[in-house]
């Protein structure tokens, strides 16, 4: 089938990168995201683009430590880049266990920013790999994820992969939203303020074109503050610009 390749683990990829998108805005998926530390996000807004874990390790830039690192080393997605059809923090009520940034993509404008790479989607969070084989983790076939992907599925990851690790932003970014946390310390700094600071100063530094940063605003019963509040170390991890001195 046209737009449909192989991969070097020979499952069989969903399509061309060009090709998947369209397929999204047909599904009226206009949107995709992406959920990362302020650290991180810093580093792409310098950059002018969303960077894989392995790109941003190559290049020797700053980046915060996931816990699934390992995992995506294990499973040779390291150098892959994920984003989702759904703002989770929205749809779950809960702050994103990726990070307090989310990069609001316009899939339209994509479309024509990506030149190379294949678009592939998972059937689980590769953290649930572990029991599964390659053809439970991988929609095998186009013809598959036209009939089964479902728009909001936290599982269902959009994967650009063989894409040099690098989306570019510049038109394809709309927004970028930011989630508050409570205030810490005996000064009382303020979380998001702090982001906000980092990331308007990496913005015009940078090679990203000025967008709107705005502070989330949750639906009534959003976990997202305790979330934070519950553990202060991790989410100091998220919404410093710096790694911690070991």
């Amino acid at each position: 089938m046209t737009g449909q390749l192989k991969t070097i683990e020979g499952r069989d990829m969903v399509a061309t990168i060009k090709k998947g998108l369209q397929a999204l805005l047909e599904k009226g998926v206009e949107e995709i995201y992406h959920a990362n530390s302020v650290l991180t996000s810093c580093e792409f807004l310098r950059h002018g683009a969303l960077l894989s874990r392995g790109s941003i390790e190559a290049l020797k830039l700053r980046q915060t430590p996931q816990k699934s690192d390992l995992i995506d080393k294990r499973y040779h997605i390291w150098n892959d880049i994920f984003l989702d059809s759904v703002d989770i923090h929205a749809r779950a009520s809960d702050a994103n266990r990726y990070g307090p940034v989310m990069f609001v993509l316009d899939t339209e404008k994509l479309i024509h920013e990506l030149t190379s790479g294949l678009f592939s989607v998972t059937k689980f969070n590769p953290t649930k790999w572990a029991t599964k084989p390659v053809k439970n983790r991988w929609m095998q076939r186009f013809e598959e994820f036209e009939a089964d992907f479902e728009v909001n599925s936290f599982d269902q990851m959009i994967v650009f992969r063989h894409s040099n690790g690098h989306v570019p932003l510049k038109s394809a970014l709309r927004r970028i939203i930011v989630d508050s946390a409570p205030a810490v310390g005996d000064q009382g700094v303020d979380p998001f303020s702090y982001a906000l600071g980092a990331l308007k100063h990496a913005m015009h530094l940078g090679a990203s074109r000025v967008v709107p940063i705005t502070k989330r605003e949750c639906a009534v019963g959003c976990g997202c503050q305790t979330h934070y509040a519950d553990d202060e170390e991790r989410m100091f991890s998220m919404f410093r610009p710096f790694l911690r001195k070991p």
